[in-house]
């Protein structure tokens, strides 16, 4: 009976997030980052509609949508090309929807519970642009906090937030 008590401890405290292992910043094309304590890391392979990293790269501005068919973040950074490599995390419309957008927001939305979408807000946080060179960017970051775009109260961070993509091989 012990044995199956301790077996069910074990099971019960195991968490899937334990598993991921967060990619090194020196390896093309990954992401990872902590959300409420769990690892987030998108799948590798291209975005169709539910999974994978994306781009929209015009002139200085980078809309990048991350995603593991769960939970998927959208990150929009504008104003690349002034040499400044911190970037402060504005507030975002709320919109899940990057395109037209002239602030560095991030929006996350975690599937399965409409209450479970959140922005930035304010000057909620700071990414460090580590390398940007015309189709490469490397980034990181500490901590950056949502907002619950249905109940403002509830917030959720964002920690250990690290990037690397190149366009040239990204989808290979």
């Amino acid at each position: 009976m012990k044995k199956y008590l301790l077996l069910i401890f074990i099971l019960s405290s195991c968490n899937k997030s334990d598993d991921i292992i967060p990619p090194d910043i020196t390896q093309e094309n990954t992401f990872s980052c902590t959300i409420e304590g769990e690892v987030f890391v998108p799948e590798t392979h291209g975005f169709y509609g539910f999974y994978g990293i994306s781009t929209i790269r015009s002139e200085d501005k980078w809309s990048i949508m991350l995603s593991n068919g769960k939970t998927t973040l959208l990150i929009n950074l504008t104003d690349l090309d002034n040499n400044d490599n911190s970037k402060t995390i504005q507030e975002s419309d709320g919109d899940f929807y990057s395109y037209n957008d002239t602030t560095n927001t991030i929006e996350l939305k975690i599937k399965g519970n409409p209450n479970r979408y959140y922005y930035s807000y304010g000057n909620t946080g700071f990414v460090s642009i580590e390398k940007f060179e015309n189709e490469h960017l490397i980034l990181k970051f500490d901590e950056i906090e949502l907002i619950s775009i249905h109940d403002t109260s509830n917030k959720i961070k964002l920690t250990n937030g690290k990037l690397n993509i190149n366009l040239n091989t990204l989808n290979q």
